[in-house]
């Protein structure tokens, strides 16, 4: 939800704010996909265990799907890190992908060093520029329903945790079924 207007429509948060949270939200995505992930692990490994009593079978079960979680979700995931759409939340300067801010802002293409008291005494700081230019836009571009694909992927993680949760329920069902537990 901290990806879409939702949350932000009944507020009367300023779009910089708005901004500031859908960032925050998007960047996060990373953390709680993986997080998701893992808790979808330990689903898989406590249903065995309460429906197979056999727990040779449990085990079998439960490692074929936490692997289908680790290829399927966990690798996926891994794949918007390094490429495609989502790839654009991740922070460049704080992944080392580019010079920090200071280099950029202090130094010109040619080399010349330039001194940051005009800029801090005018407040043109990289934190209005953050405040009123980016966070800004992105907040009235969540306001308006423009989030990217972030939205999409969530929904393709969740498809995938679904597919390979339903899978293991087929499987234990299956197994019961034939008299095994």
């Amino acid at each position: 939800m901290g990806l879409t207007p939702f949350p932000y429509l009944h507020g009367d948060l300023l779009p910089a704010v708005i901004g500031q949270l859908s960032t925050y939200n998007g960047r996060s995505w990373f953390i709680q996909a993986k997080a998701l992930a893992e808790r979808t692990k330990d689903v898989i490994r406590k249903t065995t265990q309460v429906y197979i009593s056999d727990r040779t079978v449990a085990n079998a079960i439960a490692e074929r799907h936490m692997e289908a979680v680790k290829r399927d979700v966990e690798g996926h995931r891994a794949q918007f890190e390094q490429q495609g759409t989502i790839s654009d939340l991740r922070h460049e300067f704080a992944h080392g992908n580019k010079p920090s801010w200071a280099s950029v802002i202090t130094k010109d293409s040619y080399g010349h060093e330039h001194l940051w008291e005009a800029f801090i005494a005018s407040d043109l700081t990289p934190r209005l520029r953050l405040e009123d230019g980016f966070f800004r836009t992105i907040g009235q571009e969540t306001i308006s329903g423009k989030y990217g694909s972030a939205v999409d992927d969530t929904r393709d993680v969740f498809d995938r945790l679904a597919r390979i949760l339903n899978e293991l329920e087929e499987e234990i069902v299956a197994y019961n079924a034939g008299g095994q537990g």
